[in-house]
């Protein structure tokens, strides 16, 4: 989930595609994807109900370890 886009920033759009799979008993793994690496941004990220965090440019290897996280990640609805 890109943090910064247009209309809708990433961290309203991860709170309602959260509130939607929770609504339907399911676990949607979100990645947030910022070029910001302050205190304050980690703390809006988790804040949202992102999974993992990898800050931009992103590279092939860090993005299949946090696909890898999250595919070993067990959320609780």
């Amino acid at each position: 989930m890109d943090c910064e886009m247009p209309i809708m920033d990433g961290f309203e759009a991860t709170k309602r595609i959260k509130e939607e799979g929770k609504a339907m008993g399911i676990w949607i793994p979100i990645i947030a994807l910022t070029a910001h690496t302050g205190k304050e941004e980690m703390e809006r990220v988790t804040e949202a109900g992102m999974d993992y965090y990898l800050p931009k440019p992103i590279n092939a290897s860090t993005l299949l370890t946090a696909i890898q996280f999250v595919d070993k990640s067990t959320h609780p609805l």
